[in-house]
């Protein structure tokens, strides 16, 4: 286990607003992303931290439900959750986990708070071990954490971190005012 995941040392200081957070964790291998899960919500009940679980089938999906997520400007942050074996000898499943981190890292590096936990290994069972015997969900969560207070000391800001701000509810056609 990396020596981060051992610090305890965590401080998080929202004084006025607690954050709310959004966990999106891919369904495909249950059992894992259950451990994942519970590390994340663990360190946000032990935080006071409200949040919402969102499931999605398969690790592919993650980068739209985060983009979608953050688009509903309801959240401070996001914990993007899922697993995946990469067997040496298959290019898909390469291809697959890299362009899930490729699309989680193209929305993330906007400037929105994200801790993720994609593990990796080569089978089932060694994906298991690994969600047994390492916090890497708990690190995730951390993750957003020290990212939500980062941002709000830098800017000032306790909602809506992030570069779309809260907006209205788009328009049809029907609905907008008359301009001419």
């Amino acid at each position: 286990m990396p020596s981060e995941l051992n610090d305890n040392n965590y401080s998080y200081k929202f004084t006025n607003d607690l954050p709310k957070i959004a966990i999106i964790t891919s369904r495909y291998h249950n059992e894992i992303s259950y451990e994942l899960d519970k590390q994340v919500i663990n360190v946000m009940n032990s935080s006071g931290i409200a949040y919402d679980v969102f499931e999605v089938s398969g690790v592919l999906e993650l980068p739209i439900a985060l983009k979608l997520a953050i688009n509903s400007s309801r959240y401070d942050g996001y914990v993007i959750l899922g697993s995946i074996t990469i067997d040496a000898n298959n290019s898909l499943s390469k291809t697959i986990y890299a362009e899930t981190l490729r699309g989680i890292g193209d929305i993330s590096n906007q400037g929105y708070p994200t801790g993720k936990a994609i593990i990796t290994a080569q089978s089932e069972i060694e994906l298991k071990e690994i969600s047994l015997k390492s916090d890497y969900g708990s690190a995730a969560a951390h993750a957003v954490l020290k990212l939500i207070t980062l941002s709000r000391k830098l800017t000032g800001d306790i909602n809506n971190i992030g570069f779309k701000p809260a907006s209205k509810r788009n328009q049809t056609v029907d609905e907008a005012e008359e301009t001419l």
